[in-house]
């Protein structure tokens, strides 16, 4: 399947009930674009690049929080995503979680196939390259994206540099007499 960014792409999750317990925290469905520079696409968000696209409340009809689960039945909702979310190419999936107004997530998460996005005019981050995720962009919106990436890109050159300061080989060397 292909994507092209500015432009609204319609979807509709079937009925399907979620538990994970008590449900009195649940606030809401957030629907996510993950990335992987790699093809690492992971089942959770914590492997996979996600960042915020749209997000549901449960106050929708089709969604009904009851004492022990949440019944989804054919939600629907429509995403666009921006150019400069990151390259055009393979590697992306939309992701669906639902979470809890203390910031955690309920039950599992559901994932649409593979795509390929087009008309993207984003880059990874040189942080993404060396093969680590951006694990807390999951609550940032996809327009804001690359802030994110460049705080990351700063943080690890920053520590890399600190790291590298301080390793024996970098010491000096002192002749004795």
């Amino acid at each position: 399947m292909t994507v092209t960014t500015d432009t609204s792409i319609e979807s509709t999750i079937g009925s399907t009930n979620i538990s994970n317990g008590g449900t009195q925290l649940v606030c809401g469905l957030r629907i996510c674009l993950a990335a992987s520079t790699d093809g690492n696409m992971s089942p959770t968000f914590f492997y996979s690049d996600c960042t915020l696209i749209s997000k549901i409340s449960i106050c929708d009809p089709s969604i009904t929080v009851l004492n022990s689960y949440v019944a989804l039945a054919n939600t629907t909702f429509s995403v666009t995503i921006p150019p400069s979310v990151g390259p055009s190419g393979t590697n992306y999936i939309i992701k669906l979680q639902l979470i809890q107004t203390d910031g955690q997530y309920y039950g599992g998460d559901f994932s649409s196939n593979e795509f390929t996005l087009t008309g993207a005019t984003g880059n990874w981050s040189q942080f993404q390259l060396l093969g680590y995720t951006l694990w807390t962009a999951d609550g940032n919106p996809t327009h804001r994206i690359f802030i994110h990436k460049n705080c990351c890109d700063v943080a690890y050159a920053l520590y890399h540099n600190l790291t590298n300061a301080y390793r024996i080989d970098n010491v000096p060397t002192i002749a004795l007499v």
